[in-house]
């Protein structure tokens, strides 16, 4: 029943955000490692799991088809013109032309020539390591500025918003956020030409 697994969900969100409040507050008397080691198992578990109440991940996959697979623009045309593409009932912009960026757009397209399982996982796998990517970032960006990178980390990386929406969303965002993080990183060591490229 849809009301009452939107009860259990509404209720689980509640209780990681109590129980991200108390990690956040004690988050300088963990240990980096402990940090790591829970935002990579944190990460592992959400890539092994089905996207949660999202379907972005397959509109990305159903709009690289339409205009690979089908030759069809995904600027001027939508998904429900292809209704029997396989992807086609995972979508749920049936009747919207693509929002995303014509770079994004080019790397997904290749993604329409593999079978759906693997184009999927490949998307799965880079949005996760992309996060991964981030969040390291965040560390590093915390030891150049001199803050404590424990604080900096688990307040990015153990909010439920970011877990459970962009991970386990496995949104695009990261392919933005990385680089944009990395920009700021080389901005910080003065490197403004390498950071600026990177924006770029």
């Amino acid at each position: 029943d849809r009301n009452t697994l939107g009860l259990a969900f509404s209720i689980l969100l509640g209780v990681m955000v109590l129980a991200y409040a108390v990690v956040v507050a004690a988050a300088r008397t963990l240990s980096m490692r402990a940090i790591a080691i829970v935002v990579v198992a944190l990460h592992v578990i959400l890539v092994l799991s089905p996207p949660l109440q999202l379907t972005d991940l397959f509109n990305y996959l159903g709009y690289a088809r339409l205009g690979a697979l089908h030759h069809l623009n995904p600027y001027t045309h939508v998904i429900k013109e292809e209704i029997f593409d396989p992807v086609y009932r995972f979508t749920s912009w049936h009747s919207l032309r693509s929002p995303y960026g014509q770079l994004f757009s080019a790397f997904t397209y290749p993604l329409a020539f593999v079978s759906l399982p693997l184009a999927y996982w490949t998307l799965k796998i880079t949005s996760v390591l992309l996060s991964l990517a981030f969040v390291g970032l965040v560390w590093h960006c915390a030891r150049q500025l001199g803050r404590d990178p424990r604080f900096a980390v688990a307040f990015v990386a153990f909010n439920p918003v970011f877990l459970i929406y962009e991970v386990a969303g496995f949104h695009n965002d990261f392919f933005m956020l990385a680089p944009s993080m990395a920009a700021i990183a080389l901005v910080l060591a003065r490197r403004d030409r390498s950071a600026g490229a990177v924006l770029m």
